[in-house]
């Protein structure tokens, strides 16, 4: 599949591919990471879950060119500000647009993805636990 240049997996529990990632792929709709194991030229991806640290770690690094990610449920194990050793944070210097349901993180959180996306010019966060999001003064 040399020229698939958009591929949405919407029920991936049975299915495993091998490497579906093609040059040319650039839209990538899917229920886990796991077929992101490479670098790719994937501009748009939409993910059912997805941690903070496997955004930094994993995310940006295999998808550099990346402009628009969604996830539906972006959540931590616990409800603490993570520190992230910052030679290990890989930035996404292209992504421009960012849709996040179900933040489960504290402001701080979102103030490092900030410094990660330095052309972010559209951020939708919906359902977030955190009182600080909505105040004011921390924007």
């Amino acid at each position: 599949m040399p020229q698939l240049y958009s591929f949405h997996l919407i029920d991936s529990n049975d299915i495993h591919l091998i490497d579906p990632l093609t040059s040319n792929l650039q839209i990538l709709s899917n229920l886990t990471l796991s077929f992101i194991n490479k670098r790719s030229s994937i501009t748009n991806l939409t993910i059912s879950s997805c941690p903070l640290d496997q955004l930094f770690h994993h995310v940006f690094k295999y998808t550099p060119i990346l402009t628009y990610f969604n996830s539906q449920y972006f959540s931590q194990h616990y409800n603490q500000t993570i520190n992230y050793p910052n030679d290990n944070i890989n930035k996404a210097v292209h992504l421009k647009e960012l849709s996040i349901f179900n933040f489960k993180y504290k402001f701080e959180d979102l103030k490092r993805l900030a410094k990660q996306t330095p052309k972010l010019t559209n951020l939708k966060l919906y359902e977030t636990y955190d009182l600080d999001m909505i105040n004011v003064i921390q924007w």
